[in-house]
């Protein structure tokens, strides 16, 4: 399911773009490699990703859920719409976004890390930190998303600390993705 962005023109300028620190230039390349790929699920991908940098996330949704409508075998743009829906306060509709990760096969850290963000819904910290941990493990194609949950990660670590005589609720695991959420 996870399959390699092919070599497409716009790549170069984009990075570019990003190296230099100049958003606005690199979202006009992805909306006009959006105009020049309109069958492009991978350039929809990068677009999506990058409204969700400059903050605009329901850009991001929809850019995300079009991406997938165009190539449905994109997961780690599936993993990325379903982290943007559950930190979004909507779990149930990350669950299903991330429901045809499974065929992905029980190691693969998108189902590993998917399977994290259920424990933590239920307030399973101790489950929530091994999942992670197995899946930043298993997870040797996507440094940046082992960054992201190992920033999770951290701040499961210090709720944890700064409240280990008290019960765990849901107002802690809403501090937990606030957290991390502010930090995307």
């Amino acid at each position: 399911m996870t399959t390699p962005i092919p070599s497409l023109p716009f790549l170069d300028q984009y990075a570019r773009a990003l190296d230099e620190g100049d958003a606005d230039r690199a979202l006009d390349i992805l909306l006009q490699a959006r105009e020049e790929h309109p069958a492009s699920g991978e350039a929809l991908a990068l677009l999506a990703a990058q409204h969700m940098q400059m903050g605009a996330s329901d850009a991001a949704e929809a850019t995300y859920i079009a991406a997938l409508q165009l190539s449905p075998d994109l997961a780690t743009t599936r993993f990325q719409l379903g982290l943007l829906q559950y930190t979004s306060g909507r779990p149930q509709t990350a669950f299903q976004t991330w429901h045809p990760l499974e065929s992905l096969g029980e190691s693969h850290y998108l189902v590993l890390f998917k399977r994290a963000f259920a424990t933590l819904a239920i307030d399973a910290f101790e489950d929530t930190l091994r999942l992670l941990d197995m899946g930043m493990a298993a997870n040797q194609e996507n440094a940046p998303l082992n960054h992201d949950m190992g920033m999770l990660v951290g701040q499961i670590e210090a709720l944890r600390t700064h409240t280990s005589n008290a019960p765990q609720d849901e107002a802690a695991t809403q501090f937990v993705l606030a957290s991390y959420k502010q930090n995307l």
